[in-house]
C-alpha cells in the first residue's frame, strides 16, 4: 500500500506539474531565419511564388525519394498548392498552399500537417541588401493544452531545416544564369501564322525544346515548299496555361491568313489586343521566371489576362551571345 501511495504522490505531482506547464507556456510558437543571396528580389520571388518549385531547394525534398506529390491550383501566384505523403517520420504528410503574394516582397502560405485541424503559417519576406536580396523565412502556429509543449520545441527541432533550406536556395539563385525584362504595354496589330499544336509539361525543358525543334524544322519546310514567305521571326502560342500540360504552339508569322493542307499544320490569327509586352534578354531557361514577373506586373497594375500569351524569338541563338538572346513575350489584357 505504501508503494502505491508514492506512486499516487509522483502521479499527482506530474499532473500538477502538467497543468502549471500548461498555463505558463505561450501558445504561440515561432521561427525565424534569415539569408543573403546575391541575386535581385524578383528572381528570388520567381522561386517562392510556386509550389511546384518548391522541392528544387526544399530541405525535405531529399528525405525520403519516395514521397508522393500532387499539385493543384495555378502554377504559381495565390492557389498554388502542393500535397504530399510520405512514410518518414522526418517527413510525413500533409498540404501547402500560397494564401498571399506580393511581387518582389512576400510569400505567404498555409500548411495543414497530417491529422491536425489547425494551420499553420509559413512567410517568406524579401527586402534589398545594396545588390543583394534578404529572405527571411518565418513559421507560426497556436498550440493548445498539452500540445503546448511544442512551442518550446520547435525552434530547435524546425530552426536546421530552416538553415539547409535557405542555404539550398541560395544556391539554386546565385547559380541561375541572369537575365532582364523590360515590361511596357502597348497595342498590337493582327498576326497571321502557321503553327503545330503539341501538349507538354510546363517544367520539362528538354520535351519542350525537342518538340520546338521537330515543329519549327516542319514549319520551315513547309513553308519553303509552298512559296509563302514568312512574315517575322517564330513564334510561340500558349494555350490552358493554369493547366499541369501545356499546349504550346510553335509558329511562323506570315503576311495574310493562308490556306494550308497539313495533317497536323494549322492556320490561325491572333487577333489586334492591348498587350502587356516584357523583353527578356538572356537564356531562354529564364523565361519562366519573365513570365512570372509579368503576371505580378498585370496583378499590380489590375489587369486580367484575355487570350493567349505569345513568344518571339527575335534573334537566333546560335549567333549572339546568352545574355543577348532577345525574346519578346505577349500577354493580351483586358
Amino acid at each position: 500500500m505504501k508503494a502505491l501511495k508514492i506512486i499516487g504522490i509522483i502521479l499527482l505531482v506530474f499532473v500538477v506539474l502538467i497543468a502549471i506547464a500548461i498555463a505558463v507556456l505561450p501558445s504561440k510558437a515561432h521561427v525565424e531565419r534569415s539569408i543573403v543571396i546575391n541575386s535581385k528580389p524578383s528572381l528570388v520571388y520567381s522561386q517562392l511564388n510556386s509550389m511546384k518549385k518548391f522541392n528544387q531547394w526544399s530541405p525535405w525534398a531529399q528525405i525520403d525519394p519516395k514521397t508522393e506529390y500532387e499539385y493543384e491550383g495555378p502554377n504559381a501566384g495565390v492557389g498554388s498548392k502542393m500535397n504530399w505523403k510520405s512514410d518518414h517520420k522526418d517527413v510525413g504528410s500533409g498540404s501547402q498552399w500560397i494564401v498571399e503574394s506580393i511581387p518582389d516582397q512576400l510569400v505567404k502560405s498555409k500548411i495543414l500537417f497530417g491529422e491536425f485541424e489547425d494551420t499553420s503559417e509559413a512567410t517568406f519576406t524579401l527586402s534589398t541588401e545594396g545588390e543583394n536580396t534578404q529572405v527571411t523565412w518565418t513559421f507560426d502556429a497556436n498550440f493548445q493544452g498539452i500540445l503546448k509543449i511544442f512551442t518550446v520545441m520547435v525552434d530547435g527541432q524546425l530552426g536546421p531545416y530552416y538553415e539547409r533550406g535557405l542555404a539550398k536556395l541560395k544556391e539554386v539563385v546565385e547559380t541561375m544564369p541572369e537575365y532582364n525584362i523590360e515590361i511596357t504595354q502597348e497595342e498590337t496589330e493582327p498576326i497571321y501564322y502557321i503553327g503545330i499544336k503539341s501538349e507538354v509539361a510546363p517544367n520539362d525543358l528538354s520535351a519542350i525544346r525537342q518538340q520546338m525543334a521537330e515543329a519549327y524544322g516542319e514549319l520551315m519546310n513547309y513553308v519553303s515548299t509552298a512559296g509563302t514567305p514568312a512574315a517575322g521571326m517564330p513564334i510561340c502560342v500558349y494555350h490552358d496555361l493554369n493547366s499541369d500540360m501545356v499546349v504550346m504552339e510553335p509558329a511562323i508569322p506570315m503576311a495574310e491568313a493562308v490556306a494550308v493542307s497539313h495533317d497536323k499544320i494549322e492556320s490561325h490569327e491572333i487577333a489586334a489586343s492591348r498587350v502587356v509586352k516584357g523583353i527578356h534578354f538572356g537564356d531562354y531557361k529564364n523565361l519562366s521566371a519573365s513570365h512570372e514577373e509579368m503576371r505580378a506586373y498585370m496583378e499590380a497594375n489590375n489587369l486580367s489576362l484575355n487570350g493567349s500569351p505569345w513568344e518571339q524569338y527575335v534573334n537566333d541563338p546560335g549567333t549572339v551571345d546568352t545574355v543577348k538572346w532577345e525574346t519578346h513575350i505577349y500577354y493580351p489584357v483586358n
